[in-house]
């Protein structure tokens, strides 16, 4: 039993490492070789307890200990016929509650405690027993009634009482905080798989994307509907963490914007496989390539799933689109997303110039474009009691941004004045020539790949440049002299571009444009998802999100 413990407590600290140094006390007590699972062991000895919910998951069962006088979880000592800690803790669980067959809560794919705690117990003269520690290992189940028959010897009374109600003790609580935590983990898949069913089809896919930290939960999910044959990363959004986790998973291409534009560099591994394929692309990083793709493999490529306003527009650009492209760029489940990225891109532009010491609210803002991210990078300023001024190509936009507040401008004056500037058009914000006009010490902010918001190819031919902190690079010459934040790329990218569980919104609208690409015909040329399909995924994510425990 020594030896399922001490293996317990290695499975459990790779998901709370925060907590090694608290247990050293037991895990220092395994190599001495002496069973620390005997009652008799009055230096300390392990216990177990269970926390168990309600069928509803909606209430937490106590008892009433007779000796300890308090409401606690059931549990108990282990008995030399127990052949585990789990198989212990469901014996004490039915010896005390004669709950059948109660179903192990199992939030970490391992069957291993939520909790383990140590703590003192008082000396019971009655059992001639001193004081002593118990270290109790606290698994979680779900219980299928909530009929309960005590056993009077040790407990008096029990209750089922709501999440809310626990928390004065401070182990219950803490408890209930692990389980909402490790649910979170869950989340991601269970509002997946809600969507996606079970759905697998004989397809293959070869997918653009960042490699930030809620992509691994929408890779496997779209991994269950078919082959990840190639990933390929956008070069200026990777996690190095997640990365390697990615790369564990799936094949990692070593292609990038510039190799996609010659179809040559994607057709052999299109060729090597024995599926039919679709694209999933951000930023259009297929379209120069997609019709010759096509010409050349015309029963295996689908189509294409597009992620943004940018690449949307790359394949508007076309002369003609030969295959079935789904599009998420303009969908309301982006909205949220979008506006979220807004006020990432002014969180970070704040925290990075206040490593240089300084404060862009006492600086004039500009924002080039005002689609649905330079709208929520205006509203953001605005919350800071700042007025921005607004650049955009379409009239009816900057009508829009007149009527929300912000002044319109020209470009010239813009550029001009500006002493800090967001570009948020996806579209080559800033020419060469632009840079040249610009305010002396302006602060350049991207809210995308510098590759596709400003030109910066000649831009080091006409400037000297020089790293004044991690994250701003200043360009110099003998005419002006200005400051790009983050080399061009998107300064949200900083701070792990965050924009919490709202991204799952539109990863579920890209798996179902998987499945209809593999599932239906569908005509050539872009498309969106039906907006009752929309409003389902809208639903489950409000179900699977917007709901806790406690209610």
């Amino acid at each position: 039993m020594n030896q399922n413990a001490q293996g317990i407590i290695t499975e459990y600290l790779n998901f709370f490492p925060q907590e090694k140094r608290r247990l050293t006390e037991i895990i220092e007590r395994f190599p001495l070789g002496k069973s620390i699972v005997s009652r008799t062991d009055f230096i300390g000895h392990i216990t177990v307890s269970a926390f168990v919910f309600s069928p509803d998951k909606k209430n937490v069962l106590l008892i009433y200990h007779k000796q300890l006088q308090k409401f606690l979880q059931p549990g108990g000592h282990i008995e030399n016929s127990d052949v585990s800690l789990l198989d212990a803790c469901r014996r004490e669980l039915k010896e005390e509650t004669g709950l059948q067959d109660p179903l192990l809560f199992n939030l970490t794919g391992h069957e291993i405690p939520i909790d383990i705690d140590i703590h003192l117990i008082p000396a019971n003269k009655r059992k001639n027993e001193p004081e002593h520690l118990h270290y109790d290992f606290c698994f979680v189940f779900v219980a299928q009634s909530t009929e309960i028959e005590i056993q009077r010897e040790e407990v008096t009374n029990y209750k089922w009482t709501t999440a809310s109600k626990i928390k004065g003790n401070e182990r219950l609580k803490n408890i209930l905080q692990k389980v909402n935590f490790l649910l979170d983990q869950k989340k991601p898949m269970i509002f997946f798989r809600s969507i996606i069913g079970c759905s697998r089809q004989d397809v293959s896919f070869f997918v653009v994307t960042h490699i930030l930290k809620d992509r691994p939960f929408f890779l496997e999910a779209l991994s269950s509907l078919g082959n990840i044959e190639g990933i390929i990363p956008k070069s200026n959004s990777i996690n190095k963490e997640v990365l390697k986790v990615i790369s564990d998973r799936f094949p990692i291409l070593p292609l990038t914007k510039a190799s996609l534009y010659d179809v040559n560099t994607l057709s052999p591994y299109i060729e090597k496989s024995k599926n039919r394929i679709i694209l999933l692309d951000i930023g259009g990083y297929f379209a120069p390539i997609i019709n010759e793709l096509k010409e050349q493999f015309p029963e295996k490529i689908i189509g294409v799933v597009e992620d943004t306003e940018n690449g949307y527009q790359k394949y508007v650009a076309l002369p003609s689109l030969n295959v079935p492209l789904f599009s998420v760029a303009r969908s309301v489940l982006k909205e949220n997303e979008d506006f979220l990225v807004g006020e990432s891109v002014v969180f970070s532009t704040d925290a990075v110039l206040r490593e240089y010491n300084m404060l862009f609210d006492y600086l004039q803002c500009g924002v080039i474009g005002y689609g649905k991210i330079g709208k929520s990078i205006a509203f953001n300023l605005q919350r800071r009691n700042i007025k921005p001024y607004v650049y955009d190509m379409r009239a009816t936009r900057e009508v829009e941004a007149v009527n929300n507040g912000c002044y319109v401008t020209s470009k010239k004056y813009l550029l001009e004045e500006s002493g800090i500037i967001f570009c948020a058009t996806g579209n080559e914000s800033l020419s060469t020539n632009d840079f040249t006009s610009l305010k002396n010490g302006v602060f350049i902010i991207s809210v995308t790949s510098s590759d596709d918001e400003m030109d910066l190819s000649s831009l080091e031919k006409i400037y000297a440049k020089q790293e004044i902190t991690t994250h701003i690079t200043k360009y110099y010459n003998e005419n002006n002299y200005f400051y790009l934040v983050n080399k061009g790329n998107a300064v949200n990218f900083i701070h792990g571009a965050v924009v919490g569980s709202s991204i799952f919104l539109v990863q579920a609208e890209i798996l179902l444009c998987v499945l209809e690409l593999s599932q239906k015909k569908c005509h050539n040329g872009i498309q969106e998802l039906q907006c009752e399909k929309r409003d389902d995924i809208a639903e489950k994510w409000l179900q699977v999100f917007n709901r806790t425990l406690e209610e």
